[in-house]
């Protein structure tokens, strides 16, 4: 999977750029995200949203940007469980990527919990 960047403007009382990202921001996907960041003002990085709902991995250098982006002013809006264990953590495991359904953004152990079911013995 690829990253996408849908980038929508939002007009109010100040001008404001929200990135939806989707997909693995690693390797060279890094670079579409700086390219796409880095033609923003100064102003609107300071006020750039980011919607990290879809994202399905994050490798060092990624979190890296994302780190500079939120130095910057920017702001995670949305985002799901393993982005957040990994902006907590600042280290992703393999099992955090097992544990989290990345498009519903819950706990597979926790659906495995309800259903009477322990992860080891599947």
């Amino acid at each position: 999977m690829t990253l996408n960047i849908e980038k929508i403007e939002r007009v109010g009382d100040e001008k404001t750029a929200l990135f939806k990202i989707e997909g693995k921001l690693a390797g060279s996907s890094i670079s579409e995200l700086e390219i796409v960041y880095s033609g923003l003002t100064v102003e609107e990085r300071g006020r750039l949203q980011l919607d990290l709902k879809w994202i399905t991995f994050i490798d060092e250098k990624g979190q890296e940007l994302l780190k500079r982006i939120i130095e910057n002013g920017g702001r995670i809006v949305r985002s799901n469980l393993y982005v957040d264990n990994l902006m907590d953590l600042g280290q992703a495991t393999p099992m955090d990527v097992s544990m989290v359904d990345s498009r519903h953004g819950i706990s597979r152990m926790g659906e495995e919990c309800k259903k009477g079911k322990r992860r080891n013995n599947q």
